[in-house]
């Protein structure tokens, strides 16, 4: 079961289309299930490198 914030979160994303991020297991199956696309706190990490933000991953969880 997920918290109300993220179940509200989940039915807007739904609602607008929109790309959510998500870390929750319970979450993310409930938002892969309704076809919401997703993205978790590591996959922001990496995208983040991929464009040049960081040079290295180790050096963003640093920063944090």
């Amino acid at each position: 079961m997920v918290d109300d914030g993220e179940a509200e979160a989940i039915v807007l994303a739904y609602e607008k289309q929109w790309k959510i991020i998500l870390d929750d297991r319970q979450a993310r199956k409930i938002a892969k299930r309704l076809g919401v696309p997703m993205i978790g706190t590591v996959g922001i990490v990496v995208q983040a490198k991929q464009h040049g933000y960081y040079s290295s991953n180790q050096t963003c969880i640093n920063q944090t």
